[in-house]
Order: structure tokens, then sequence, then C-alpha cells
């Protein structure tokens, strides 16, 4: 399960969860402005959308680096 933080205005957040849903990724999306002193403790930085699996942390909108995270081809 991939847990992503983002803020009800971010067109990356829109994007992103756009992304997981399309490709049938299950994920659990929390306010990053409620969580924001775990953000910076995970990543040390304010930017989102912010992906959280496991141990692994991935603070991008990219589609390639977020295809590499969830393990899509």
């Amino acid at each position: 399960m991939v847990t992503v933080y983002t803020t009800p205005n971010c067109g990356y957040c829109r994007k992103a969860k756009e992304f997981m849903q399309n490709n049938g990724v299950q994920f659990v999306e929390k306010s990053a402005t409620e969580n924001i002193d775990k953000i910076l403790e995970l990543t040390g930085r304010r930017t989102v959308p912010v992906f959280v699996q496991g141990n692994k942390v991935l603070q991008s909108s990219d589609p390639t680096e977020l295809k590499d995270f969830l393990g899509i081809e």
C-alpha cells in the first residue's frame, strides 16, 4: 500500500493520483497540511506530492520516477 501526502489545490498531486488509479495502484491519501511534520521528517522539504511505500520515499511527480518507485513497467 502506498501513502501519498497531498494538498487540495496541487495539480501535480491530482495527476499523480490519476496515474496511480489508472495503473491499479492502491493508495491512501493524507493531508500534507495536517502532516507537515511527518513530511519534513521524511524529506526535509515542504513540497508535495510525497509517496511512501514501506521504507521508500519519493518526492516527485515525474511519471518515470513514479513508475520506478511503484515498480510499474
